[in-house]
């Protein structure tokens, strides 16, 4: 990481993005698939557009060799395994206290459905990476790496958590991506595990979503 300030990095907008959504989800609960798309779609595109800051060797390659496909499948593997953690905390926090912590995404049309499923399968890996994970952390030194690995942590949990017992819903498929991102610094090995993650996670939504939409127009 190059030693911009913090203005120079133009961090302070997509942070504003980030406060502009936790106050919107906030006061607007019913809209927040809303906001969600919004905010992903306008993160994407500022951090395409001004990511500025100096990779790592090797955080945009592509391998084709046998380093890159080992790391992809221990990134899969991790998230399979924060998986079946997080279902049997979301379990328990919904048995024990009516509800996960997770912040409700609520959609009441077809078209909200397929909203829900662009966003969690697409926008929101491609969000996270590119700035949680590519303009947030830093690879300057060991203590830099550290604190703004746990500031992107602390970010992707505000902007999904409700209260205390989502922490550990969402922190824990975090970890894996984080960690894959320390170790390989390939942007895009994380986020397309990520993407392959989520379209798993979600095609039981999906298949509802189609079947809706079919029953509608019989």
């Amino acid at each position: 990481m190059s030693k911009q300030t913090f203005m120079e990095q133009k961090l302070y907008i997509p942070l504003l993005l980030v406060a502009a959504l936790i106050a919107g989800s906030r006061w607007h609960p019913n809209s927040v698939l809303h906001y969600y798309a919004a905010f992903y779609i306008l993160l994407i595109l500022y951090a395409a557009k001004t990511f500025k800051k100096p990779l790592p060797k090797g955080a945009l390659s592509v391998k084709r060799g046998l380093p890159f496909w080992a790391a992809f499948a221990l990134t899969i593997a991790g998230l399979f395994l924060a998986r079946f953690l997080e279902r049997r905390l979301q379990q328990f926090f919904i048995l024990t206290y009516q509800d996960d912590g997770v912040i409700d995404v609520i959609t009441r049309t077809s078209s909200e459905m397929f909203l829900y499923v662009s966003v969690m399968m697409f926008l929101m890996p491609i969000g996270e990476g590119l700035f949680f994970r590519g303009m947030i952390i830093s690879f300057e030194n060991k203590k830099k790496m550290l604190l703004t690995s746990i500031l992107s942590l602390i970010l992707i949990l505000l902007v999904r958590v409700e209260w205390w017992p989502g922490i550990l819903v969402i922190l824990i498929p975090a970890i894996p991506l984080t960690v894959s991102y320390l170790v390989t610094k390939n942007i895009y090995l994380c986020m397309i595990a990520h993407i392959l993650y989520s379209i798993y996670d979600n095609y039981e939504f999906v298949g509802y979503a189609i079947a809706r939409v079919i029953y509608q127009y019989n």
